[in-house]
């Protein structure tokens, strides 16, 4: 959000990034203001949004033609949204005033939505680690649990909640929980740590975690729960299970592990029932997130390849083999949720594919697409100046409004324009000498010519100054 005024004069950076890296996207905002198209004089402007969130996506859940997402966010695109949000197919908006926490699953249950994770206010409602939105307002739900919720499912008319708490509803409940509509109620001896995932298969709850008990039953990493009794025998893990989703029929398995039922698998696995197989070569890192879309196997996580196949933090499972999803991300995916015509994506991440989309995107036949528009920029602004009648900023940037600018751009008063190729490391400062434009920072290219530090802009390329400078 920006506020009309002049344009700034330049601001150098002594190269030591301070807390100012934390005031100067604020800065940028209410100086760049200037030009902005549709803010009138002494009004505010949100025209340097995001599309998407200010921090990372954890869970993802369809609602009808809408979809509700949760994480560490406060902002979704311009709307202020703690934490929760819905995205309507054109915009955001909040759900009440969201929670004081992070909510790490979502599932609806008898119309309701829960949410489930790490916090004690929901709409400013006092909730214990779980709460119901009924559309209008958020609610408690019979004392809620004693600590985390981790994941949350519906089997056999009952809500499921899991995670790390031992009491819900005020009575003893090991790690995981049923909801009746009314009251919680403890699954016999429950499991004796974590739980990060459910899932329902072949007419069984499935729950994976860091657990190595169910009910007094050994157990590694994985259970399932026939109704009345829980059971082991079936084969685990031999590291923690941190998601669990059908394809197929089949059970899939996803986490830390390298062995599934004692056969070797990499961090995913199927089992049809009756015993566990690999997916192919599997995954070069942990698997977070599953998600089924046109008849293939989404998976995300941390990991960069499935065999000798680059991924990018996603990848496509076809039955046979693995496949990228065009280009990938550029960090985690952490969730993943599908409807009939698109993929939703979240995480960590500010680019998917060819876009600039922060922590969250949408993937369909036509490839990866934004969640809104906006003129913001992807990481902090660091120095700001004029120059050529327009506000030049530099910063840890790579992308503004969208445009692969590399740290470096121009605000004509409508949109962002690149500055060459930018450099390949942080601006931290700008002025304008003698009609030219001069950066220092912490590159030693300037579009592609080496400038060691310091570099020249004469309006159309970016020229070294001699030998440059010496790093510190």
């Amino acid at each position: 959000m920006t506020q009309s005024t002049t344009a700034p004069k330049a601001y150098l950076h002594s190269g030591i990034t301070t807390k100012l890296s934390l005031l100067l996207p604020v800065v940028m905002i209410l100086l760049a203001i200037s030009q902005a198209p549709s803010a009138a004089e002494g009004e505010w402007w949100d025209g340097f949004s995001v599309p998407g969130m200010d921090q990372s996506v954890y869970t993802i859940e369809p609602e009808g033609d809408n979809w509700i997402v949760a994480g560490d966010f406060i902002q979704a695109g311009s709307t202020a949204a703690n934490r929760v949000a819905r995205w309507d197919g054109a915009q955001w908006h909040p759900l009440g005033s969201g929670f004081n926490g992070i909510a790490y699953d979502l599932e609806h249950y008898g119309g309701d939505l829960i949410a489930g994770g790490w916090f004690s206010t929901a709409g400013g409602t006092p909730v214990s680690y779980v709460a119901r939105w009924d559309g209008s307002d958020w609610h408690a739900m019979d004392g809620g649990m004693s600590s985390r919720v981790s994941a949350l499912a519906v089997y056999n008319g009952d809500l499921i909640a899991a995670g790390d708490f031992t009491v819900a509803g005020g009575s003893g409940a090991s790690h995981i929980a049923r909801w009746d509509g009314t009251d919680w109620y403890p699954l016999a001896g429950g499991l004796n740590h974590s739980v990060y995932t459910l899932a329902v298969a072949d007419g069984y709850l499935y729950a994976g975690g860091r657990f190595s008990a169910a009910d007094g039953l050994t157990a590694d990493y994985i259970a399932r729960w026939d109704g009345t009794n829980w059971e082991t025998d079936f084969g685990g893990m031999d590291q923690w299970v941190y998601c669990l989703g059908v394809y197929n029929d089949h059970l899939i398995a996803g986490g830390f592990f390298s062995e599934a039922g004692g056969v070797p698998v990499n961090r995913i696995a199927e089992f049809d029932g009756t015993s566990w197989s690999p997916l192919d070569a599997g995954l070069n890192g942990v698997v977070k997130t599953f998600a089924v879309y046109q008849d293939d196997l989404y998976a995300g996580g941390f990991f960069t390849a499935a065999g000798e196949t680059e991924t990018n933090y996603i990848a496509r499972w076809d039955g046979s083999l693995w496949h990228p999803v065009e280009e990938g991300a550029d960090d985690s995916v952490l969730a993943l949720g599908a409807s009939e015509t698109e993929l939703f994506v979240g995480g960590s991440f500010v680019t998917a594919g060819d876009q600039f989309a922060t922590y969250i995107a949408a993937y369909d036949s036509q490839g990866w697409r934004q969640l809104g528009e906006g003129a913001g920029l992807n990481n902090n602004a660091m120095v700001l100046t004029e120059y050529d009648g327009r506000l030049v900023a530099g910063g840890l940037f790579r992308y503004a409004g969208g445009i692969r600018v590399n740290q470096v751009a121009a605000w004509n008063g409508i949109t962002w324009e690149p500055l060459g190729g930018g450099m390949n490391a942080d601006v931290l400062s700008l002025t304008e000498y003698q009609g030219k434009l001069y950066a220092g920072g912490l590159f030693t290219t300037a579009d592609s010519v080496q400038v060691n530090r310091i570099a020249c802009w004469d309006g159309n390329t970016w020229e070294p100054l001699r030998e440059g400078v010496g790093g510190c």
